[in-house]
């Protein structure tokens, strides 16, 4: 906006200083986010469908969850000597 000068520069001033550095999902943040959001979508399917279906569906939403907690696990990056987990 300030390049096409398309802003509103009183209302851009009265805005406040941003000192703080922006915060970003992680790679296995978002696998593991996408992985929750996934299973939450299809036991929400499964509540609308026949209870047989409901629980075939629920059950694999649970196991597509561990299996993806357990691979994002086995992946994170080992800290350093001396670094510590965070």
């Amino acid at each position: 906006m300030t390049t096409n000068k398309s802003i509103d520069s009183a209302a851009a001033a009265k805005l406040p200083a941003v000192t703080a550095t922006p915060q970003f999902m992680s790679g296995p943040q978002s696998t593991k986010a996408a992985t929750y959001l996934v299973a939450a979508a299809l036991a929400f399917v499964a509540i609308g469908l026949h209870v047989h279906w409901a629980i075939g569906a629920t059950i694999a939403a649970a196991e597509a969850a561990l299996v993806f907690d357990i691979v994002t696990i086995a992946a994170r990056p080992k800290p350093a000597p001396g670094e510590g987990i965070r």
